[in-house]
């Protein structure tokens, strides 16, 4: 969820097994909370559940809740890995090591873009799909609207210019009101705090269906909605 180091997003009942994994490994543990680029008053996003450091940096390892990140979507499983493999529509995660699904490096005019996917070797790891990962933006990113908005909202524009220009990112797989918060705000004619706030209202709407619909024991099927917005808007 962050630029800045190695986040892994575990079921909220497995954290403590994940924080004694970290802290049997040679990661050092945080140097200061308060002046710490994950924990001090300056972060530009919510803290984790746990963290260290690769030597004495600031890059990290981090442990998130599931509940608190990808909570819209299932934790990964047997099942949707299985569902990736055979190109399902309703996968939600892939390894780490597919360099079909996964951004690819740029090196161009003296700049690197990223490492691309993880090497084959070694345990696999599993991570969201792309357009999991920019549900997961969007919905951060008006859950924290006033204190990391913004961070966000540059996690979007990065999904935008590299993910979604590479070809790698299908759009038509967000959720109705996300969707439709992405068209909008590529199509950079509304200011953002207005699509915000028509996205806050329509998620809404829907959990309320979601909520009468399990009551009566009937799915919920989320609509689209109409929307245009600015990737440099504000939020607040």
């Amino acid at each position: 969820m962050n630029a800045h180091g190695l986040e892994f997003v575990v079921p909220d009942e497995m954290i403590s097994v994940a924080v004694a994994a970290l802290e049997k490994s040679n990661l050092r543990p945080c140097p200061g909370p308060w002046t710490c680029i994950v924990t001090g008053n300056h972060t530009p996003s919510p803290p984790p559940a746990f963290h260290m450091h690769i030597g004495l940096t600031n890059v990290y390892v981090s442990i998130r809740a599931h509940s608190g990140t990808l909570g819209f979507a299932p934790p990964p499983t047997d099942l949707d890995f299985e569902a990736e493999l055979h190109g399902m529509p309703d996968a939600h995660y892939t390894l780490a090591s597919n360099r079909s699904l996964l951004a690819r490096p740029l090196r161009s005019l003296g700049r690197v873009r990223g490492q691309g996917a993880f090497s084959r070797k070694g345990p696999p790891v599993r991570v969201p799909l792309s357009h999991v990962m920019l549900e997961a933006y969007i919905r951060l990113a008006s859950a924290h609207r006033y204190e990391y908005g913004s961070f966000y909202r540059s996690m979007m524009t990065y999904v935008q210019e590299h993910v979604d220009q590479d070809g790698l990112l299908d759009d038509t797989k967000l959720s109705g009101p996300c969707r439709t918060f992405w068209l909008g705000l590529k199509a950079g004619r509304r200011r953002v705090r207005d699509l915000v706030d028509e996205f806050q209202l329509a998620l809404s709407d829907a959990d309320a269906d979601a909520d009468a619909d399990a009551d009566s024991g009937l799915g919920i099927s989320s609509e689209a909605f109409d929307g245009e917005g600015s990737i440099d808007g504000v939020f607040q």
